[in-house]
């Protein structure tokens, strides 16, 4: 796995995640919110889906360009048929392939379980 971690400075707080991205990483601005929107970067650990977040001095974002020998600016793959086993209103049960994450982690950009459903 590909990725970098960006502390920010004093003079970059306020600026916008998409922005950083595409400065530190000499990026279209488009294919930083791309970055940003597909699920590959996390502003203090966690996951950040939006571009326009603002960030803090101080903060670490990082972003994953690479998984598995694939950029993450790359098509995302085909979203799989999940057999549903039970659903209502409040519930559903699925059976789940083997190989599809559950939940996105900072390790897996791909699409998961909670991402299909």
């Amino acid at each position: 796995m590909k990725r970098r971690s960006i502390r920010v400075s004093k003079e970059q707080a306020g600026e916008r995640l998409g922005a950083l991205l595409a400065g530190a990483l000499g990026l279209s601005r488009s294919d930083a919110e791309r970055l940003v929107a597909g699920g590959a970067a996390y502003v203090e650990g966690r996951r950040c889906r939006r571009p326009a977040q603002a960030l803090s001095a101080g903060q670490t974002v990082t972003v994953v360009l690479e998984e598995a020998g694939r950029s993450a600016l790359a098509a995302p793959p085909t979203a799989l048929p999940l057999a549903v086993l039970f659903e209502d209103e409040q519930l559903i049960a699925v059976d789940k392939p083997a190989g599809v994450s559950a939940q996105p982690t900072p390790a897996h950009t791909g699409a998961s379980l909670a991402d299909q459903v």
